[in-house]
């Protein structure tokens, strides 16, 4: 039986598939209330009462066949018919006020929507169809989440002893990305007349943009190598897509690589989403901008003050300023209490799914800034007057007076009379581990701070004999008499230089080695290895060692730049971001050479030779 408002509403519908207008489509298939005009209202009323629910239904679907073309074998779209039977269904049957049972609802009409979109002619009209009711469906779900009472409700009718229920984001997830499957592999108009994507593969970014938005919600993102690598494989060059799909695809991108550690191609990546960013987004850049910031800081790479006055920096120095000067200072305690439990520091960095790769990648840096300052104050800079010298080292003995010292300083045992006579004694730069502007980072320029300036090395007398000295337990000793302070590079090295080997076979003082120096030396082992200190490690006694020091300097040798030795590093391996596709550059390699199914797979005539020679 036809009814005015279903007639016009099957007319409209009928026209959109005749003219392929998907976008049309979607704004008929209105699933929101508030988006919902009276018409829908007034047509959900005549099909409960001329197209009831069971009765009825038959009838209903006769009608939506007349959608589209028939042949002899039915029609040529059958997914189609059955996926607008079911819309109507939700407008008929479905409680659209109440979250729930909406949840429910539209789970099926986007089940039968992704039915249609896998048609390889016809598919492509509800492309757009499926990205909305997707995101609908995937607001529900995270609604649904955050209650309690209505998640309660919705596992009702799941079996009790369920091992592993799914998240439902996830479950969302799981669903676009069958969508983003069906797009990427279709075969049916995979070039235009420039090359660009077209039919249900001019789709497959805004898909996948979907789905990895949802797996990021869910904390699942980690577990999207699937689709990377199914992009890296088939997939048409990024360029050939819009700027907004783009950008948002080279976020995720560097949110997948920085929650994978790949901090320099995280940084690649999450760059060239900030810089094709429309200049009035700015909601957005500053979502990039943080996670742009934390790579480069893991990477030893600090924010100038002039990126972090941009409009959507706002309010980011206050973050990431102090997180700098604690690397900087050295003081790991400090750092460590900077990230503990419950803070409103660790909270935001939770916020952000950037605490776990701040907090421990940034404290080797940490480490390595007080070995520097140690070694700046306390260490054998060696004599360039000399024809014959031993190298820059540094007894790690001093490195554990100076731990000590910053553990018994947190601990409160430190006296203000100890502290006056460190003040008096000029000797407050090491242990006060003050913030400063300081040439072993790309840091902050000219941030602000109240602390005095940093001094030189050259600026200090002779170590040997400073006005005073730390003793292994912290304690500040005198030295006004100029008394030559323990050590024993001099009785060490003053027969053959040779003596120096990597590691010493003689363990016999071993059982006299403190727990905490035998960490030390991990700690500088581990730094070592990753070309963070430039020298190397002897055993017993515990020193760095920094050879080859003569011509470049014991800092320049031993405390090479971390962004530059990080970033040379990442370029002698390669610097490609996977599953970012781009276009070839060769001539001979053009888009028309791009297969169906092989997107950015080309073929490369470079070099072929003539048939028969």
């Amino acid at each position: 039986m036809a009814t005015s408002m279903l007639d016009q509403f099957l007319s409209g519908i009928s026209q959109v598939v005749a003219h392929r207008q998907g976008d049309d489509l979607r704004e008929l298939l209105q699933v929101l209330p508030e988006r919902m005009r009276d018409g829908y209202r007034a047509m959900a009323i005549e099909l409960r009462a001329n197209y009831p629910s069971g009765p009825g239904d038959e009838a209903l679907l006769k009608r939506c066949e007349a959608l589209v073309p028939k042949t002899t074998e039915g029609t040529t779209w059958p997914a189609f018919p059955i996926f607008i039977r079911s819309y109507l269904a939700y407008l008929r049957d479905g409680n659209i006020s109440n979250q729930l049972e909406a949840y429910k609802a539209l789970n099926g009409v986007l089940y039968q929507c992704m039915q249609a979109l896998g048609d390889s002619q016809m598919g492509a009209i509800v492309l757009r169809t499926v990205i909305y009711l997707s995101q609908v469906v995937a607001g529900l779900a995270m609604a649904l989440e955050n209650d309690p009472e209505l998640l309660r409700k919705l596992r009702a009718d799941e079996p009790q002893d369920a091992f592993e229920r799914s998240n439902l984001v996830e479950d969302a997830a799981n669903v676009v990305r069958e969508g983003f499957i069906k797009c990427l592999t279709d075969r049916v108009g995979t070039t235009g007349t420039k090359g660009r994507p077209e039919g249900k593969r001019a789709g497959v970014y805004l898909m996948v943009n979907q789905c990895l938005k949802l797996l990021h919600r869910c904390g699942s993102l980690r577990g999207a190598d699937t689709i990377f690598k199914s992009i890296s494989a088939q997939s048409a060059p990024l360029s050939f897509y819009p700027a907004a799909q783009r950008v948002t695809y080279l976020y995720y991108l560097g949110l997948y690589l920085f929650s994978n550690n790949q901090f320099f191609l995280a940084h690649k990546a999450l760059w060239e989403s900030y810089m094709q960013c429309h200049v009035n987004c700015y909601q957005q850049k500053r979502h990039i901008l943080i996670h742009l910031i934390s790579c480069n800081i893991v990477m030893g790479r600090f924010p100038s003050l002039t990126l972090l006055q941009k409009p959507e920096a706002r309010d980011l120095s206050q973050i990431f300023i102090p997180l700098c000067k604690l690397i900087c200072s050295g003081d790991y305690l400090s750092f460590r209490d900077h990230f503990r439990q419950g803070s409103p520091t660790a909270e935001w960095y939770i916020k952000n799914g950037l605490l776990y790769q701040i907090r421990n990648r940034c404290e080797l840096l940490v480490w390595r800034s007080l070995i520097r300052k140690v070694f700046i104050y306390g260490g054998f800079h060696g004599d360039p007057t000399a024809q014959r010298s031993p190298p820059p080292m540094l007894h790690l003995s001093k490195l554990e007076t100076a731990v000590r010292f910053i553990q018994a300083r947190h601990s409160g045992h430190i006296g203000a009379a100890t502290l006056s006579s460190i003040e008096t004694n000029g000797f407050s730069d090491v242990f006060t581990l003050h913030t400063s502007r300081d040439s072993d980072y790309d840091v902050i320029t000219d941030f602000p701070s109240t602390l005095s300036a940093s001094r030189d090395a050259t600026d200090d007398a002779d170590y040997l004999y400073p006005p005073g000295y730390y003793d292994q337990n912290g304690v500040f000793v005198e030295n006004s008499d100029g008394q030559r302070v323990p050590g024993h590079e001099d009785e060490e090295y003053a027969g053959n230089i040779g003596d120096l080997v990597p590691y010493s076979n003689d363990h016999s003082e071993i059982e006299h080695t403190s727990r905490l120096l035998r960490d030390l030396e991990s700690i500088v082992a581990s730094l070592i290895n990753q070309n963070l200190l430039g020298g190397y490690l002897t055993h017993n006694p515990a020193r760095f060692v920094i050879p080859g020091a003569k011509h470049v300097g014991a800092m320049a040798k031993g405390f090479p730049n971390v962004w530059q030795t990080i970033s040379s590093q990442q370029e002698r391996h390669g610097n490609v971001v996977p599953a970012w596709v781009i276009a070839p550059q060769s001539a001979f390699d053009q888009p028309a050479l791009t297969s169906a199914a092989g997107g950015s797979r080309v073929v490369n005539l470079t070099g072929a030779k003539a048939v028969g020679s």
